[in-house]
């Protein structure tokens, strides 16, 4: 795993990206552990950092990112997102479009779900399915006789073994995960577990009495059913992470109690995160002026030229020196040297520039309550 010099600190409430790659560990923190197990104070120096890490105080807001992390989730279905159904493409909007459906006719629309899966159906138009996180459950049809198709072949299983026998069978192309299985009589077999060939699979639950040669057993294709896993608060500023599918490792918040946001995505190693700074109005600055160009403020970060790259950080640094000699690295505090422009009304052309150090920072203490910040601290010893 590459280092990353630019993070947050671990506790962030928000779980952003910058927080969840933090991965260092001071070294009085490391020579504490070890003299605490009674072992040998042996520190790889490999590992040891090799430029200054910029590491942000927790909970900071950023700019266009949640402020309150709420769970992981395995999937993510975006608003506009497009399906294919029977050669007809549509909109994927409605979940209903998902219920009572087997999972080979899921697949055929361009949706992959798994059983057990947490998802979240972000371009629904029903505000309530939004909100809520869902998971994916095999539908019962247990007493179901609307078999699916016989199964080629005969079956065999040894007692007390889930693992299934054919001869002149085809299960990879006949079956799929999560079909149940019956004898011709319509006793009951099991549930697909795992599929290792066109002759043997394993079943979910073991089976104690076995069978051989047994002809005509029956089939039903998984369907699923979804269940609320658990409803978001109905607050903005909550947060999700995506685990898995075409939406792995973004993360998505919640604005104005309803409608999920694409947050700031980290996408390259010591990328510097944006935080979002506030007007007097409680607004983002992005929000409190027309037309503004404030789009986030890096805060502080490394003082970037033209030239070699560094070879750890990626991106040609300022440093201090005169002539020959290389001094200290340089740094910059965005936060008293960025501006942003607005236009004060329609139609006017004419733009006004602002400082950013105006606003102030939000410390998020829980959902709904923060702190007033700025990147200074104030001295509370006396001078003498």
């Amino acid at each position: 795993m590459d280092p990353d010099y630019i993070v947050s600190h671990r506790a962030s409430i928000d779980k952003n990206a910058w927080s969840r790659i933090n991965r260092w560990v001071h070294i009085d923190t490391i020579k504490t552990a070890l003299q605490a197990n009674q072992l040998p104070i042996s520190i790889d120096q490999a590992t040891r950092a090799q430029r200054p890490i910029i590491e942000f105080k927790p909970n900071l807001q950023l700019f266009d990112h949640g402020s309150v992390f709420f769970r992981l989730i395995d999937q993510y279905f975006a608003p506009g997102k497009q399906i294919n159904i029977q050669g007809i493409v549509v909109v994927f909007d409605n979940i209903s479009i998902l219920l009572n459906q087997t999972l080979r006719t899921i697949s055929s629309y361009g949706i992959n779900l798994s059983v057990g899966q947490t998802v979240v159906f972000g371009g629904d138009t029903d505000s309530t399915v939004r909100q809520r996180v869902y998971r994916v459950n095999y539908l019962n049809q247990l007493n179901s006789t609307n078999y699916s198709g016989t199964i080629n072949g005969t079956l065999e299983i040894s007692s007390n073994s889930n693992m299934v026998r054919g001869l002149g069978t085809n299960f990879v192309t006949q079956l799929t995960i999560g079909d149940e299985l019956f004898e011709s009589s319509g006793s009951y077999l099991g549930r697909v577990y795992r599929i290792l060939g066109e002759t043997e699979l394993l079943l979910e639950t073991v089976v104690t009495a076995g069978f051989s040669g047994l002809t005509g057993c029956k089939f039903i294709e998984a369907r699923i059913s979804l269940s609320v896993d658990v409803a978001v608060p109905p607050w903005a500023g909550y947060s999700v992470v995506v685990r898995t599918g075409e939406n792995k490792g973004n993360s998505y918040y919640l604005k104005n109690s309803d409608y999920w946001n694409l947050a700031q995505r980290k996408t390259t190693l010591n990328q510097a995160p944006l935080f979002d700074i506030f007007s007097s109005t409680n607004k983002s600055l992005s929000e409190s002026f027309s037309n503004s160009t404030f789009a986030g403020t890096k805060l502080f970060a490394y003082k970037t030229t033209t030239g070699t790259l560094d070879p750890v950080l990626g991106f040609p640094l300022s440093y201090n020196g005169i002539g020959d000699f290389i001094g200290d690295i340089n740094f910059v505090n965005h936060y008293s040297s960025d501006t942003f422009t607005y236009k004060p009304g329609i139609g006017v052309s004419k733009e006004i520039t602002e400082r950013v150090d105006q606003g102030y920072l939000k410390r998020i203490i829980d959902a709904s309550n923060y702190d007033k910040v700025n990147v200074w601290t104030p001295v509370r010893h006396r001078l003498s």
